[in-house]
């Protein structure tokens, strides 16, 4: 996959999955528990997270007996704008997690902060 597409290990796909995934064994681990005052901030609209925050959820409950998954997402998790600038997605990430937990970022230099401007005012 790397020599054929390598742009999908970078920023555009690989970085993404590989912060999900650690954000997920993070919520898995016990650490909200440990830190109770702990939040952390994911970028691009919380990394896909919101959209998959359903079928985690019951995965997780079903294989693990763990219930609270989607309650530490969106209770301890903040989500920005940077670098996703597209509205059913924020629609998503809004109606997941409510509007108190989303932040207007942009992604210089990887995306326009003309467009994020830009898109931050349509919203």
């Amino acid at each position: 996959l790397k020599g054929d597409y390598p742009v999908l290990m970078g920023a555009l796909w690989g970085f993404g999955v590989e912060t999900a995934t650690h954000a997920i064994r993070l919520m898995m681990s016990g650490v909200f528990d440990a830190y109770p005052k702990l939040d952390i901030i994911l970028g691009h609209l919380g990394e896909t997270i919101p959209f998959a925050l359903w079928r985690l959820d019951w995965a997780i409950r079903h294989f693990t007996g763990k219930s609270n998954f989607a309650d530490i997402f969106r209770e301890r998790f903040y989500v920005t704008t940077s670098g996703n600038f597209s509205q059913p997605a924020l629609t998503c990430s809004l109606m997941e997690l409510g509007v108190d937990r989303i932040l207007f970022s942009v992604d210089w230099p990887y995306s326009s902060n003309v467009e994020a401007v830009r898109f931050k005012r349509a919203v």
